[in-house]
């Protein structure tokens, strides 16, 4: 039984308690948007890391699901539904006059957000326009409005990044019949050249977070032929794969500024998070690891990125004494930097 002066919780209590997450920087790495229940549902936030001055930036009749800043533009793409319904569209807030137009938007249709060209004209994402049980591969041209079926599949594919030159997009091909398992395609915009299957594969080996680095080089988060999930490199010309990052743990996720400079990755050991952080070569292999202050004891950390210029990673930080928040991990610095701070409506985190 609880001591007779332990502190009464109930679960309104727990339920009000803000959080904060999915971190993402324009250019200039001055501004960070980032989603957080603070409003009472869960909307898009912006941040001047100068001041840590927030300010809300949408109010949907929805919940915002996910976000990602467009490259070259002071526009924030945000993915919401109605009410609730989990029908994801897509739609872009300029933050300058606030306005927002949508770019993917039917109603009963589901857009599941890929990612932005480097150029940021073009926009990749999963669709089930064509067949309500299948989704398929598509690229916005969102310039034109131009909206292209790359590629069909009656199953699931999850749109990817696009490679450096814009000239292709990855995906992952799910297989739906057995779980744990997965093909990551590199899929040409020009459709007289076919798909390539980039992982054949006889195990159940799933890929996850692709990209393509200048060099052609393409890493990845994968377990493939492992019992634990690390960072692999795949050779695109001679189709050699090798990990770069093996631990008895899984590497949960991985980050890489947009000059492909660094690389970071987070892994779960024994429930917790710990971040490494490395240089990359030219040619898409490890360098001099970058110091990185440590995590909050108990720490458990999502939505890995890096904040332009490659000085510092940002990411989600949860533990049992610390209600979510955005923090920044800046190289070489002896402590990381909280960024937001929600409000634990009364709770007192030192108390649970």
């Amino acid at each position: 039984m609880p001591a007779p002066d332990a502190p009464a919780f109930n679960l309104e209590d727990f339920v009000r308690v803000e959080s904060s997450d999915t971190p993402v920087f324009d250019d200039t790495g001055r501004w960070m948007a980032f989603r957080s229940n603070r409003s009472g549902v869960w909307q898009a936030w912006l941040c001047d890391l100068e001041t840590l001055d927030v300010e809300p930036l949408t109010d949907t009749g929805g919940v915002i699901y996910d976000l990602a800043m467009r490259p070259g533009h002071r526009e924030l793409l945000y993915v919401a539904d109605d009410g609730g319904d989990e029908q994801f569209q897509l739609h872009l807030l300029d933050l300058d006059s606030r306005v927002s137009r949508p770019l993917a938007s039917r109603p009963r249709i589901i857009h599941n957000l890929g990612a932005w060209s480097s150029d940021g004209r073009l926009l990749s994402y999963g669709s089930n326009l064509r067949d309500r049980s299948a989704f398929d591969l598509y690229v916005l041209d969102v310039e034109s409005g131009e909206e292209r079926l790359l590629l069909e599949h009656e199953g699931m594919l999850e749109a990817g990044r696009f490679t450096p030159d814009g000239a292709a997009v990855f995906c992952r091909r799910v297989n739906l019949e057995v779980p744990g398992d997965s093909m990551l395609l590199r899929v040409p915009l020009d459709p007289s050249q076919p798909p390539i299957e980039l992982t054949p594969h006889d195990d159940l080996s799933e890929w996850f977070d692709a990209v393509e680095l200048p060099s052609g080089a393409i890493l990845a988060v994968t377990n493939d032929a492992r019992d634990f999930a690390g960072l692999q490199r795949i050779d695109v010309a001679s189709g050699a794969r090798e990990y770069l990052v093996e631990r008895t743990w899984d590497v949960e996720s991985m980050a890489l500024p947009p000059d492909r400079s660094r690389v970071a990755v987070a892994i779960n050991e024994d429930g917790y998070s710990r971040i490494e952080a490395y240089e990359l070569t030219p040619d898409g292999r490890l360098g001099a690891p970058v110091p990185l202050p440590p995590l909050p004891e108990g720490a458990v950390a999502t939505g890995l990125t890096w904040r332009p210029g490659a000085s510092s990673v940002v990411c989600s930080i949860e533990t049992p004494q610390h209600i979510p928040d955005i923090w920044e991990l800046p190289a070489g610095a002896t402590a990381a930097r909280r960024l937001t701070t929600g409000d634990a409506r009364g709770l007192d985190p030192e108390s649970l």
